[in-house]
């Protein structure tokens, strides 16, 4: 199973998710008109929507950028990018004429996408480190070079 998610290219985690969420976020009625959910399940699902989203960021960019550290301004751009969307979403929601604007979907989706990235910044990134490195050939980098200890 590793071998196969190191073989998708970085970026396409991160475009499928984002299709799947325009979709669920723009159509009329994604999961149809019946369903019984309790008050306050679509803040649930956007808060998970937009938490899935950020950790498929992190991982991409982490992917690309191996094997170096990921960056507090990166950590910070990445969460952005996520809360943007879900502006740029919520805001889309206006042209369909079925769909509502919510504030509170709003601070779903920026509360799903910070706690993905505090999430990602103090716990898993060592974790997703260690995902990616496997299957990597290991060999020293040129800015290694210059700490080895010559004779």
């Amino acid at each position: 199973m590793r071998k196969l998610i190191h073989a998708i290219p970085a970026g396409v985690p991160s475009a499928i998710l984002t299709g799947i969420i325009a979709y669920l976020t723009l159509a009329n009625h994604p999961i149809g008109e019946d369903v019984p959910l309790f008050e306050g399940a679509d803040k649930v699902v956007h808060f998970i929507m937009y938490f899935a989203l950020t950790l498929t960021l992190y991982y991409d960019c982490a992917k690309k950028k191996y094997p170096h550290h990921l960056t507090t301004n990166c950590d910070f751009l990445l969460c952005s990018i996520a809360m943007l969307m879900g502006l740029v979403f919520e805001v889309g929601q206006l042209a369909t004429k079925v769909r509502c604007f919510d504030y509170l979907d709003i601070v779903a989706n920026c509360l799903g996408a910070l706690a993905a990235g505090a999430l990602q910044h103090f716990w898993l990134m060592h974790y997703m480190r260690k995902f990616i490195r496997h299957n990597r050939p290991q060999y020293r980098y040129r800015h290694h070079r210059r700490h080895r200890h010559r004779k």
